[in-house]
């Protein structure tokens, strides 16, 4: 609100010192940004984790996440290195390279015979299972 001459001058005869100010801060300068101007605060979106619906905490547990254990019958394996090595077996009348559901299956042991090369070598061995390595303290060991 602009200051009115006639209460500029009332203000100057009855104060002390004319030169100070009011004390009130004029709006247009230190109101920025003014009032009803102000961005509207940020809200962050939920995260996945805090919805409760089909989270359960089971599937969130990191500490019990153990690996799967994966397990495959003879005659998949004999699908796979068949695949693998290319090798056709002659089972009846039909010749098999993947085997599958309604299909002759292929034996594991005819596989092995008909491969080849060698499926591990002394450079190429099979996997093996993780093996924990425990340490044990100057104290524990024994000499």
């Amino acid at each position: 609100m602009p200051k009115s001459a006639f209460w500029n001058v009332v203000r100057k005869a009855l104060t002390v010192n004319p030169k100070t100010s009011t004390g009130m801060p004029d709006p247009r300068i230190y109101r920025q940004p003014s009032p009803s101007g102000r961005p509207k605060p940020m809200i962050p979106d939920d995260p996945w984790a805090n919805d409760i619906a089909e989270n359960p905490y089971y599937g969130r547990d990191l500490r019990r996440n153990y690996p799967r254990l994966a397990v495959y019958s003879q005659e998949e394996v004999a699908g796979l290195i068949a695949a693998k090595e290319g090798i056709q077996i002659e089972s009846g009348k039909a010749s098999l390279v993947k085997t599958g559901d309604g299909e002759d299956k292929v034996e594991l042991t005819e596989i092995l015979k008909n491969a080849k090369k060698e499926l591990y070598s002394p450079s190429n061995l099979p996997p093996t299972p993780g093996i924990r390595k425990v340490l044990l303290a100057s104290s524990q060991r024994e000499d």
